[in-house]
This record gives structure tokens, sequence and C-alpha cells, in this order.
């Protein structure tokens, strides 16, 4: 029974290719969006 209609190797290969520059480059942005996010107590937006 094939889910995903993609054959194993190539849902393989997909997994374990490696990460572009674009999406690391947004996931070093969403970390720092956390960190910040964190060191606020939960804020979103500027206190009032």
């Amino acid at each position: 029974m094939w889910v995903l209609q993609v054959s194993t190797r190539g849902y393989l290969a997909w997994v374990f290719r490696p990460v572009c520059q674009h999406q690391f480059t947004d996931l070093k942005v969403l970390a720092h969006i956390r960190e910040h996010y964190a060191l606020s107590n939960g804020t979103y937006a500027a206190p009032d």
C-alpha cells in the first residue's frame, strides 16, 4: 500500500537530502524568534 504515492527510494532520498541555504536561513531566523519570545516571557508585541 503506497500512502504517499512515492517509492521507498524516492522518499528516503527526500528525507536525507541536505538542507538548502534558504531553509537553513529560515531555521536560523526561527531560532532567533523563539529565543527572543522566550526571553520576553512569552509576550508577542510591545508592552502597553
